[in-house]
């Protein structure tokens, strides 16, 4: 009689199963998917989301000293070529806010509260990314040029007008200097 009532229990299962196959299918999936780490997609972040504030002024600031050093040998006389280049502000990345004012009066006070939010928006796999509105790059402040052809007048009018041109920066704030032949 046991084995009866085992059979009419599994019968029973099976016919609900068959009945339910599809709904079984699509449950099963979605714990699979609960269970699974999320997706290296939302662990990748670009090489300038990483690095943070001064580090990643330091990095930037160091391909842009690079750059102009490796432009700047390239012109007639000025030889080896070292660039330091100082910073009058820090990058700064301005988010889309959503702000709600309510204006609460009575016969004591009158009181204004306002809420600030950030606007994030879905990155996927249920993380939120903030919604950015503009960078805002650094300034810069002043520029250092070592090069060996730096005692020459000629050299010196063609490499602070090179690096004028690349950073925005007034022939006052540039400075260029022979570089030592030791």
């Amino acid at each position: 009689m046991k084995k009866m009532v085992k059979n009419d229990y599994l019968k029973l299962i099976k016919k609900y199963a068959d009945k339910y196959k599809y709904l079984l299918i699509i449950i099963c999936a979605g714990i699979i998917l609960l269970i699974l780490p999320s997706s290296s997609d939302s662990k990748a972040v670009s090489n300038e989301e990483s690095l943070a504030g001064e580090q990643y002024e330091e990095y930037k600031l160091g391909e842009v000293e690079k750059k102009i050093s490796g432009a700047l040998r390239e012109i007639e006389g000025v030889g080896k070529t070292e660039v330091v280049l100082t910073l009058k502000s820090t990058m700064e990345t301005v988010y889309q806010t959503d702000s709600q004012s309510n204006r609460a009066l009575s016969e004591t006070s009158d009181a204004l509260d306002i809420n600030v939010q950030t606007v994030t928006v879905s990155a996927g796999s249920g993380l939120q990314k903030a919604l950015v509105v503009k960078r805002i790059y650094p300034e810069y402040m002043g520029a250092l040029i070592v090069c060996e052809g730096g005692d020459r007048a000629a050299v010196r009018l063609e490499v602070t007008n090179a690096v004028s041109a690349l950073t925005g920066l007034g022939s006052d704030k540039i400075t260029v200097v022979k570089r030592n032949s030791g």
